[in-house]
């Protein structure tokens, strides 16, 4: 397989107007509700961002699995704001420390969320909120397909350079309070030319089933960035749904080659063949896995029940991606390892934690640059917070 794909680290607008051109009628996400062609999500995505251009300079995203996510997020890019990814499992406390963390202005939401949401802005002046499904203009809060779906008068911004702040992401906090970890478009894309290309082979025939929490990094990583760059196509399953099923519903127009989720993922995959057999698509060609150690055992019934190998990675938020995974040409010397001593380093990851010998942290943002609204007037690595020390940051090469 090829190595280091460099020109996948590129702006990701440029990306999408190319695959407007080339593959525009091609299906590029679906879920339970609706599609989004490749055409669709370039013109959509621009009409939002020169909509939430105007709204404020992060813009948190508190979505579940549905096309509005990858929606929101691409139009939060597109605006040069920074995308901040929540989690819509978390309790009204943490979405509180998530706002106030990131001041984020603005908020995108579902419907059926809106409640908290809604009292916690109330107490949070000038944050404002769109929402997603119907009823949103009579809970007098912006209608996000009205967003999407009219001329703002503008274009979209495309101007966010590859080594700005791009997305705020959260740590999981098992270590304590969750972290907000800053990712640029280089960073964040270096896990798809280091990792995603050259270890599972993906490209754009693939169609991924993805059944896991869009607002985690895992999920940000290959199944928004990866398949992006890439032209791929994506079934995101609603949190809780079987994935048997899924795999064998047919639910694209192509059937799966891939599908991701962690070890729980494959062992209740396998419970319910168990239960209702049912025929998986010939054409699935790789499983992949991460968040937890996967079993050699787990690795093997997969391969032999699925017909496609199990691959095994590590990441974490702070590397916005893969740090070592399993490649599908070096499965002979996987042997079913439920270890992750066989798999292949991902390169180019540098290392910013001050705690690490040799490492170059970032000082913090001294009081006295704050400038209008608050705002660091030196630059965006403190969340915008003079006098606090940077949000986690690691970096890939050429990030300063």
């Amino acid at each position: 397989m090829p190595e280091f794909q460099a020109e996948l680290v590129r702006a990701l607008p440029g990306t999408l107007r190319e695959h407007s051109v080339r593959r525009g009628g091609k299906t590029a996400y679906r879920d339970a509700r609706r599609a989004v062609t490749y055409r669709e999500l370039e013109e959509r995505t621009g009409r939002l961002a020169g909509h939430l251009a105007r709204l404020g300079e992060r813009v948190a995203v508190h979505l579940g699995n549905r096309v509005e996510v990858v929606e929101a997020c691409l139009g939060a890019l597109r605006a040069a704001a920074v995308g901040v990814m929540l989690n819509t499992g978390a309790s009204e406390s943490e979405l509180a420390h998530f706002l106030d963390d990131s001041r984020a202005s603005v908020v995108i939401t579902e419907v059926e969320l809106l409640p908290p949401v809604l009292r916690l802005v109330s107490t949070r002046p000038g944050t404002r909120v769109v929402a997603v499904g119907r009823g949103a203009a009579a809970r007098d809060v912006l209608d996000f397909e009205q967003l999407a779906g009219t001329d703002p008068g503008c274009p979209p911004r495309d101007d966010l350079g590859l080594d700005d702040p791009a997305w705020i992401l959260y740590t999981s906090g098992t270590t304590g309070e969750s972290k907000g970890v800053v990712s640029t478009q280089r960073s964040a894309l270096w896990s798809v030319a280091a990792a995603y290309v050259p270890a599972y082979g993906l490209e754009e025939r693939d169609q991924l089933l993805w059944p896991l929490p869009m607002f985690h990094c895992y999920a940000h990583s290959p199944c928004l960035l990866g398949v992006v760059s890439v032209g791929a196509g994506a079934y995101l399953l609603e949190r809780g749904g079987n994935v048997a099923e899924a795999l064998s519903a047919g639910l694209t127009e192509e059937p799966f080659t891939m599908v991701a989720g962690v070890p729980a993922t494959y062992r209740l995959l396998l419970d319910s063949l168990r239960r209702t057999p049912a025929t998986m698509p010939s054409a699935l060609r790789v499983c992949v896995t991460a968040g937890a150690p996967c079993p050699g055992e787990l690795k093997t019934e997969v391969g032999q029940v699925l017909g496609a190998p199990l691959l095994d990675g590590y990441g974490s938020t702070e590397t916005c991606g893969r740090i070592a995974v399993d490649r599908l040409d070096a499965l002979d010397r996987l042997d079913a390892s439920d270890r992750l001593d066989a798999a292949d380093p991902v390169g180019g990851l540098r290392d910013r934690d001050s705690s690490v010998p040799g490492s170059h942290p970032r000082p913090a943002c001294p009081p006295s640059s704050s400038g209008p609204r608050g705002r660091c007037r030196a630059c965006r690595s403190c969340g915008g917070r003079p006098g606090r020390a940077p949000m986690t940051r690691w970096t890939s090469p050429g990030v300063t």
